[in-house]
């Protein structure tokens, strides 16, 4: 789920006034505009003969610095488009030049060329693993952040605006969040500098959003999503007509949104970030090197429309699209991995959907999953996501073909895949209720019950695991009080076990339905675990525990009318007293109250922010003395 921004550079901003008077540049083009905004006025061979003529003037030896960087910028814009690697490397080789041309006393100049060489640097990592490369890209950009601060605002947007693109690269790499809290600093930094007019405003609006979005997927503080898609719905909506980083803008929309989907559960949000996709790949030429990315988006939520709605012509979509997204994706790129792990999801997700249970469906799944981990590196963030997908692939097709050596390899994949998750990861929960649901697969082949209490102690752990999403965290609860139900005639101490999971999962339907989210949505996901409350009622009364059973009956009935206790306040005496903020508070507590959905396409729908609940919350605490609700967890 990678933004798509490309790296910043300065080109455009140095006239080529040391070339022959003849020279195409100057009689026919204004270099100036025309490499400004990314090239967005350059369709592909007004760029070759840019890149050409400057070529042809350098070839002369007239090597000055601003023909350097300029062709250094055209050369990087065509890799952009194209993914020729030749490109960048010549794009790299022109700005060194260009910086050992330009005295360091020409302190500006030499700062944007700087800039322009980390550019390059970064635009090459992004398509291959090249950590020398990545590494002294940050380097420039942390120089020239640090240098510019009291110096030209134009170079220290660009160079922060870098920086946060580079180091959340960084961040995915090697799983460390602290490299995207700096990412978040960067980009507010660049965010303040730009221009309000600058061509390049939407793609520092839509870095920062990427860093805020990744910053909340890693960290588990979720409120970071809404300034996420905020800056997000901002950049789309400045972007010119007709510039061809707009699809990618689009595209990290969607992405923010996907990520608020997973969080809450909200429809309105996955359709509108399956529409903003369908928009970013639909314009997204064939031959650039971020179509195949667009793709593997678009197929990852048809996915997950698929498990909402159940719509077998949306999984085929998915699957179609995922394949496409493959076979249009270089070998070497080092975004193949994630390709082939979501063409692998897709299948899996296939074979369960399938009436015929098809035998090379599951098979293929496998495949491509193994084939994805082969070509990470170890020390990649996503491979313990990959490890833990895998062993979920082998473990449906031991149970459906009984290959029960795909049970030991599972294991293998799932215990690897948490050693490698730091403690505080939000998928470290989805990672120990995988590797739980082994072992009890392992259990029910072999009997022995060494099995099944390792696998509810890892259920347990995963329910309690904070930094993960409560949906994650309910289906573990609610498996810890299955498979101890499974034997509480047997045991009372399983009884006793059954009783406590049941009972974790009531506990957390308060921040599963929380008010936050639209009162339809509430209302789903309690239908949806509506049983729960009486059957952990059950076992508790069945473990001597009937105070805590009423505890936890009446926790499950006054979900909702909590939630509208907490909204209805009386307003009357605050009218009195600031009836401005009393209207405010009035108008807030009405859209969180809608009982219906809204249903609209993109770009016009827009769940309840956050920023809602919490200015509710603020303002109940300014004026009226309330405590704040409980934060999501």
């Amino acid at each position: 789920m990678g933004g798509s921004c490309e790296p910043f550079d300065r080109g455009g901003n140095e006239s080529c006034r040391h070339a022959p008077r003849q020279s195409i540049l100057d009689t026919e083009m204004n270099i100036n505009e025309l490499l400004s905004g990314n090239g967005q006025n350059l369709d592909a061979a007004r760029l070759d003969e840019v890149i050409d003529s400057l070529s042809s003037e350098i070839d002369k030896s007239i090597k000055t610095a601003p023909l350097l960087n300029n062709l250094s910028v055209a050369l990087k814009i065509r890799f952009e488009r194209s993914g020729d690697p030749a490109d960048i490397d010549r794009s790299i080789d022109a700005a060194r030049a260009s910086l050992e041309l330009t005295p360091p006393e020409h302190r500006s100049e030499y700062l944007d060329r700087r800039v322009n060489l980390g550019a390059g640097l970064l635009a090459a990592a992004t398509r291959a693993d090249s950590p020398a490369q990545l590494e002294e890209a940050i380097a420039l950009f942390r120089s020239a952040s640090m240098t510019v601060q009291s110096s030209s605002t134009a170079t220290l947007a660009l160079a922060s605006a870098n920086l946060c693109q580079g180091l959340q690269l960084l961040a995915e790499r090697t799983g460390q969040a602290e490299y995207l809290a700096e990412a978040v600093a960067a980009g507010e930094r660049a965010m303040e500098s730009i221009p309000s007019n600058s061509a390049d405003r939407p793609a520092v609006l839509l870095n920062l959003a990427n860093a805020l979005r990744a910053y909340a997927d890693r960290t588990a503080q979720w409120s970071y999503l809404d300034g996420a898609i905020e800056y997000a719905r901002q950049g789309v909506a400045i972007a010119r007509t007709g510039d061809p980083r707009r699809p990618g803008h689009v595209s990290d929309l969607a992405l923010a949104l996907w990520s608020r989907f997973e969080l809450r559960g909200e429809l309105d949000d996955l359709d509108e970030a399956i529409a903003a996709s369908k928009v970013a790949a639909s314009q997204t030429p064939n031959g650039n090197p971020r179509l195949p990315g667009r793709l593997t988006n678009l197929s990852a939520l048809l996915c997950m429309r698929f498990e909402r709605t159940g719509d077998l012509g949306t999984l085929k979509a998915a699957c179609n699209t995922a394949k496409a997204a493959v076979q249009v994706t270089r070998p070497c790129d080092p975004q193949r991995p994630g390709r082939l792990s979501n063409l692998a999801s897709a299948l899996h997700v296939q074979f369960h959907a399938e009436g015929n249970r098809d035998r090379p469906t599951i098979d293929n799944a496998i495949l491509a999953y193994r084939d994805a981990i082969d070509k990470l590196p170890g020390n990649h963030s996503f491979l313990p996501e990959v490890m833990t997908h895998l062993g979920n692939a082998l473990r449906t097709r031991a149970y459906y073909f009984n290959e029960l050596t795909d049970l030991s390899e599972a294991y293998r994949n799932g215990a690897n895949a948490l050693v490698k998750l730091p403690a505080d990861h939000p998928f470290l929960a989805t990672s120990y209720l995988s590797l739980a649901r082994t072992l009890h697969a392992l259990h029910v082949l072999t009997r022995n019950d060494e099995h099944l209490n390792a696998a509810v102690r890892l259920a347990l752990t995963a329910a309690s695991h904070s930094a993960a999403p409560v949906s994650i965290r309910i289906k573990a609860a609610q498996t810890w009080g299955d498979w101890a139900a499974s034997r509480a005639q047997d045991d009372d101490a399983y009884a006793y076990g059954a009783a406590d999971g049941y009972a974790a999962t009531v506990s957390l339907l308060p921040l599963l339905a929380w008010w936050g989210l639209r009162r339809s949505s509430q209302e789903r996901w309690l239908t949806t675990w509506s049983a729960l409350p009486a059957i952990a009622a059950a076992y508790l009364t069945e473990s001597r525990r009937t105070g805590t059973a009423v505890e936890v009956l009446e926790m499950g009935r006054s979900v909702m009318w909590g939630h509208l206790l907490e909204l209805r306040v009386d307003l009357d005496a605050l009218f009195k007293v600031d009836a401005e903020l009393a209207r405010r508070l009035d108008s807030i507590r009405t859209q969180l109250d809608m009982p219906d959905s809204r249903i609209m396409s993109w770009p016009l729908s827009e769940p309840v922010p956050l920023q809602n609940v919490v200015t509710w919350s603020d303002l109940r605490v300014q004026r009226l003395g309330f405590a704040r609700p409980c934060s999501i967890h």
